[in-house]
């Protein structure tokens, strides 16, 4: 059964249409997906200093309406001078951006929510992929097969070690990482667009997963890094290895660019769940 709160990609777009009214929020198409659908961003702010938010990675559309809510709840809380959880929005603004990708992996959204449409041109070969089963709601890789987060250059030849040994070869809902690395256009669009930008202070992916927070730099303890354990109190989470789950976005920000970067997986990916971390964020970083 679908979630209530599911956004297929055309609601979706409704919502960035709505928020393209908001004098606070400017939103734009950074590029396409391999499937053709936009891969959108939303800015608040005018400070220099950047914080970046991502969402959607799988597909999954608990991320991608979190961060969509907290965007639309900034942008109002700002025009009226509201304070939420502690902090002034308004006053923010002014000295941070957010710079926010709600839904970096549209195609899975619409997989996940729709499921295939008959005029799909790789109908065939994602039914294959998919064992010949037509429900795709656990769907988590792009529109041909390839996951984002194993498209990382960072650990790509012992994943793709890993996905010899079980014959993944021609994609998968969630486990083959292309035949390059950095291959995918919605990776490379959401890279291109960050490496535009100066003085970003960190990159924050939200993802729906086992409750826990992963920073990709192991000298980032509790003690030496005071963002990791402020986000770690804030949210109640413990800090998540990187044996739990593919983590490669953040390792390759981290790693290749040098981003500051962090993953947040909560089972209960709503705004209600995570206010508190992301207002305080532009606060603490």
């Amino acid at each position: 059964m679908k979630n209530k709160q599911q956004l297929s990609y055309t609601e979706y777009e409704n919502r960035i249409d709505s928020l393209r009214k908001s004098e606070k929020i400017s939103a734009e198409s950074i590029g396409k997906s391999i499937m053709g659908r936009h891969i959108q961003k939303l800015e608040i702010g005018l400070g220099e200093k950047k914080i970046l938010l991502l969402g959607g990675v799988c597909g999954d559309s608990e991320s991608a309406d979190t961060l969509l809510s907290f965007a639309e709840e900034f942008a109002a809380s700002c025009g009226e001078r509201k304070r939420m959880c502690g902090t002034n929005p308004s006053y923010v603004s002014l000295y941070r951006k957010l710079v926010i990708y709600p839904l970096l992996n549209p195609d899975a959204l619409e997989y996940r929510r729709i499921g295939l449409s008959e005029d799909n041109p790789i109908r065939d070969r994602l039914l294959a992929m998919n064992l010949f089963s037509e429900d795709f709601s656990e769907w988590k890789a792009n529109g041909r097969g390839v996951s984002l987060e194993r498209n990382s250059p960072i650990g790509f030849e012992k994943r793709k070690a890993y996905e010899n040994a079980r014959e993944i070869f021609n994609g998968s809902p969630c486990q083959f990482s292309g035949n390059t690395p950095e291959s995918e256009p919605e990776l490379c669009a959401l890279i291109n667009d960050i490496l535009k930008y100066e003085k970003i202070k960190a990159l924050v992916q939200i993802s729906k997963g086992k409750d826990g927070i992963y920073t990709p730099v192991p000298s980032r303890t509790e003690g030496k890094d005071p963002t990791l354990k402020s986000m770690l109190r804030i949210c109640g989470m413990r800090r998540a290895s990187d044996t739990e789950e593919d983590n490669g976005i953040v390792d390759l920000l981290s790693e290749k660019y040098g981003v500051c970067a962090y993953k947040i997986s909560s089972e209960r990916c709503d705004l209600k769940n995570l206010r508190d971390l992301l207002y305080t964020l532009p606060v603490i970083l």
